[in-house]
């Protein structure tokens, strides 16, 4: 009777404590049909947000409304004070209009429950403008709402908007528009049966068209979920999932092995990195902490319960105390099989229940910070670093040309068309030599003005020393930041970077 007792006892706890942990709801089936689009094949890009999954795990209030009553129960605390600090100014009315609308949003009980975000960009084969770009562009939030309950939320803010004087939104059937006349489109917000939507009118008209006989998953996927296309550079997609312990994970598929072998050099590279600051970190709290114990030990006078912990301590137990880097350092890694290139990184679950209970988002974010601090930079870094080829190959064919030229005539050309040199349409980069330029008439490209460009001082310069016929740059802003990357080619045909713009 007692084991019965004892396997019933265990039985409940084991039911209980499934019973208490939180279980992700399902989105809508008109949801699910919309971000089915993260999986569809095509140039562009999508970012999934789980918050179910968030739930789950502990990163978010299982409560619908727990952490917002929190922010509304500060904003009611500071803004009826400003209001009345300001009460003759600007500020003052507005301050006090605010507050009264915030206490409205606290009281109206019709805010639907967010369950997952989802940002998809359709890509384009022309140069696309930022009308394009609006109108490939589609951002959903699915909600526990029906379609009801979420048309009365946009009448609602609409209302809300009217009332807090110089309304900007309106009702457009159905749909809540920004009426903003400087953006390149109009954006609107549209309530479906378990969503909402907003794009452009272009981007929006997709949405009701009939879904298909095929079944649309609509229970919890990954925490979150990036996934680009890239015509000519190759698809890439991170995940971070997980429903105890949480997984991070990336897989790049390049169109060149050779730019894949490259990643996989610059990854190992960054844990290479990683390990020797470890060390150097040991190296130096060795000794302070051999030192430390050591005086302690010495000491007469120190406690004893103190000299009993400073004999126990370790520099394992100083610098990792519960393993937790030491077990994120094993789980790294970093593989690839041809054109393709895989990183793995695990958070196992007691690590990541000791961070959530504590309320904490820093597990998530260090973990997909080391990701992203080893894979996306050295991703970056190779495509810029593989547009400098295109320099070095125009600075060469230039050089040649002048060289040949210089043979023929016993002089050096005093321009690009004598000398008979023209990059390739689609240049990145602009060209200077004796202070004439050829700019770059690549689409993204924008060629400078030449005050701006350091080849045109450059080349000014050297128009007049010895080895002028020869001195011929290239500049080009190839992250479109303003610093530009630029390279030179001496008198024997070498080429040389004067300023580096993929660092």
């Amino acid at each position: 009777m007692n084991s019965r007792l004892l396997a019933a006892a265990v039985l409940a706890a084991v039911a209980l404590s499934c019973s208490s942990r939180y279980h992700p709801q399902s989105v809508s089936t008109e949801a699910a049909g919309l971000f089915a689009r993260a999986d569809q094949a095509g140039a562009g890009g999508s970012l999934v947000l789980d918050f179910e999954v968030m739930r789950e795990l502990g990163f978010l209030n299982p409560e619908q409304n727990g952490d917002a009553n929190a922010a509304v129960d500060m904003l009611l605390y500071a803004l009826p004070g400003i209001a009345a600090e300001g009460k003759d100014e600007a500020f003052g009315q507005l301050a006090a209009r605010a507050a009264v609308l915030v206490a409205l949003m606290r009281d109206w009980a019709v805010w639907p429950r967010a369950q997952r975000f989802g940002l998809f960009v359709a890509g384009s084969a022309a140069q696309p403008d930022m009308q394009a770009i609006m109108d490939n562009a589609l951002m959903v939030l699915a909600v526990k709402g029906d379609l009801s309950a979420n048309s009365e939320l946009l009448k609602g803010l609409a209302a809300m908007d009217r009332a807090g004087g110089q309304p900007q939104l309106k009702l457009e059937s159905g749909d809540l528009c920004l009426a903003k006349d400087e953006l390149p489109a109009q954006v609107c917000i549209k309530a479906g049966n378990g969503y909402f939507a907003l794009g452009t009118a272009q981007s929006l008209k997709g949405i009701a068209a009939p879904a298909s006989g095929a079944a649309l998953p609509t229970a919890a996927g990954p925490m979150a979920k990036l996934k680009l296309d890239m015509p000519g550079m190759g698809k890439g997609e991170l995940l971070i999932d997980g429903h105890s312990s949480l997984t991070v994970s990336a897989v790049v598929n390049t169109a060149d092995p050779k730019m894949a072998e490259q990643l996989e050099k610059m990854a190992n590279e960054g844990l290479k990195a990683l390990d020797e600051s470890r060390e150097k970190t040991r190296k130096v709290m060795g000794p302070a902490l051999e030192q430390t114990k050591q005086a302690l030990a010495s000491d007469a006078e120190a406690p004893q319960v103190m000299k009993a912990a400073a004999s126990r301590l370790t520099l394992d137990t100083l610098l990792d105390p519960k393993g937790e880097y030491a077990a994120l350092r094993q789980s790294l890694k970093v593989a690839r099989n041809g054109a393709e290139v895989k990183g793995e990184l695990t958070v196992p679950e007691s690590q990541l229940k000791r961070f959530t209970q504590g309320g904490s988002m820093m597990t998530a974010v260090a973990v997909s910070g080391i990701a992203a601090a080893v894979a996306i930079p050295n991703f970056m870094k190779y495509q810029c670093r593989s547009k400098q080829a295109e320099a070095k190959a125009n600075l060469k064919s230039a050089w040649v040309a002048q060289k040949a030229f210089f043979q023929e005539k016993d002089r050096y050309g005093e321009s690009f068309e004598e000398i008979g040199f023209q990059p390739e349409m689609g240049n990145r980069y602009t060209y200077c030599m004796r202070g004439q330029c050829l700019p770059c008439s690549h689409p993204s490209c924008t060629p400078p003005n030449p005050m701006e460009n350091p080849c045109f001082t450059m080349t000014m310069t050297q128009a007049a020393s010895d080895n002028g016929g020869v001195f011929i740059c290239a500049a080009a802003d190839l992250d479109d930041k303003g610093s530009y990357d630029v390279w030179t080619i001496n008198d024997l045909g070498q080429p040389s970077n004067r300023t580096n713009g993929c660092r």
